[in-house]
């Protein structure tokens, strides 16, 4: 079980990687193989959350294209 104050961190590491993906899913063209550095520098995530950050923006990609 997480204490209080881990659950708030990981609940903020959460909304960064949710914000950071938001804004990646609004992006228009390729930037594969700088997308990574760009996410780490613009959101201060690491190299795991700037993973999860894209197969999230993916995700909201092909939402917006379903139900848009």
């Amino acid at each position: 079980m997480m204490g209080a104050s881990e659950t708030v961190r990981h609940r903020a590491e959460n909304d960064a990687v949710t914000r950071a993906a938001q804004w990646l899913a609004d992006r228009k063209g390729d930037e594969s193989g700088v997308v990574i550095p760009v996410l780490k520098q613009r959101f201060g995530l690491t190299r795991v959350q700037a993973a999860q950050t894209c197969t999230l923006a993916k995700s909201f990609r092909v939402c917006r294209r379903a139900f848009g």
